[in-house]
């Protein structure tokens, strides 16, 4: 006959699975985004054109904007070195430090600097990062010249000191347990959250904040989407469950001066309609309807596979 039929078979599964964005990956632009402050992008000029006025005034480089915005991140790679930023996405988080480490002597090099930060051959740590960087930065010319570099190994100080990664194996720890409890059903990913959101309500050093047990949440609804036998009114329990023990968190929060997420009012106050109801409880049962929803279609669509035949 001389004719090849082809058959493609496309299948179509976790369409709106919500754990994807919420889960901890161990690559260093995961924790990049996990640890650095999120500040807006100023309209009219860019980090990286006010950085660039501030080292060339001599100024030290902590003087320029923070690093640690994540409007700063794209303009922390160098476009003409774009192997540094496939390691930050691709490798683990460790390998990436390595190769920025590598990066980071290789401009020494280049501007016949010598570093006397001794390091650890296979490993590499956020003090010594930082020893480098500040080597680098010693003057206004190198930091002008280095500036992109400098930028993103004052970030990875940031995101790879001892607390910042004694929270981020906290949470990754989390989430591992729900992975776990997803064997005793919704049930048990009830249970998981709010031992979570206790520690949350305590308030103890490195223990979850309300954005983290929020994260924690959204993974915990999309396991719970994924489960043959959930159905609507255990997740409508859990929802109602999640919801008083998110709202206390954020009183004691509040009591703390925590910064609220975004979505969560800086200030409770009762709502006139609705019963009386706090503004906190409104937004805070919002949020986790929506990722309720998300659920729920995610395990209607489950499975769902198309068939497309051609020539």
């Amino acid at each position: 006959l001389g004719v090849t039929r082809k058959a493609s078979l496309v299948l179509v599964d976790r369409t709106l699975d919500l754990a994807g964005a919420a889960l901890h990956g161990d690559n260093l632009v995961d924790r990049l985004l996990g640890h650095l402050e999120q500040q807006p992008r100023n309209a009219e000029r860019s980090p990286m054109e006010l950085c660039y006025e501030v080292a060339t005034t001599s100024a030290p480089l902590s003087a320029a904007p923070s690093p640690a915005a994540a409007a700063c991140l794209a303009d922390a790679f160098d476009r003409s070195n774009p192997g540094l930023f496939d390691a930050a996405v691709q490798m683990r988080a460790k390998q990436a430090a390595l190769h920025l480490r590598k990066g980071l002597k290789t401009a020494m090099t280049h501007q016949k600097l010598a570093s006397k930060v001794k390091g650890k051959l296979g490993t590499v740590s956020a003090g010594e990062i930082g020893g480098i960087s500040q080597a680098l930065a010693g003057t206004s010319e190198l930091a002008r010249r280095n500036l992109r570099l400098l930028y993103l190994s004052e970030a990875t100080e940031v995101a790879l000191s001892p607390q910042a990664t004694s929270k981020w194996e906290a949470l990754v720890k989390a989430e591992k347990l729900l992975l776990h409890a997803v064997g005793q059903g919704v049930e048990g990913l009830q249970a998981q959250l709010l031992e979570q959101v206790c520690l949350c309500i305590d308030g103890a050093v490195g223990c979850p904040t309300l954005q983290d047990c929020l994260g924690l949440c959204a993974v915990a609804y999309s396991l719970a989407g994924s489960l043959a036998g959930g159905n609507d009114a255990e997740l409508a329990g859990l929802t109602s469950a999640l919801t008083d023990a998110l709202v206390l968190a954020a009183e004691e929060a509040r009591k703390r001066g925590e910064a609220m997420p975004a979505g969560i009012p800086a200030q409770d106050d009762a709502a006139e309609n609705d019963g009386g109801t706090s503004t906190t409880s409104q937004h805070v049962h919002t949020l986790l309807k929506c990722m309720c929803y998300s659920a729920c279609a995610h395990r209607n669509l489950q499975g769902l596979s198309v068939v497309a035949a051609e020539d």
